[in-house]
């Protein structure tokens, strides 16, 4: 079961939704990449995200965590490697920093016959 909450203009729950995926049907089992091929394909663009920068840097790559993504919109639940990447652009004046998630298929790309759309949402 997935729960989302969200606020109004003013900072108030003003919804609640309540999603039940069915996880009835198994798909398959596939193999998956280790997450320094993840990180490749990350450092060269192969990438899900919301964030409007591209990676400044390796060095800017600071977490990294295997992950389903469960939205309302997936039409296939699969792993990914989530990796939080540091916004240089985001930092704020009293050093405090910003991260951003980048995602990137951890399904072998040879049985994936097209990458998942984005559906605009954030941090699953």
């Amino acid at each position: 079961m997935i729960t989302t909450f969200h606020c109004d203009d003013e900072g108030k729950l003003f919804i609640a939704r309540v999603y039940q995926p069915d996880l009835s049907e198994k798909v398959g089992d596939y193999p998956i990449i280790n997450w320094q091929q993840a990180r490749e394909l990350l450092l060269n663009g192969s990438y899900l995200t919301t964030v409007p920068y591209e990676i400044s840097g390796p060095e800017y790559v600071k977490k990294v965590e295997l992950i389903y993504r469960t939205g309302s919109h997936e039409q296939y639940f699969m792993p990914y490697y989530r990796f939080y990447v540091e916004l240089p652009e985001e930092e704020m004046e009293n050093g405090r920093k910003t991260y951003g998630a980048y995602y990137v298929p951890a399904v072998d790309r040879s049985y994936i016959s097209n990458m998942p759309t984005w559906d605009g949402s954030f941090n699953y």
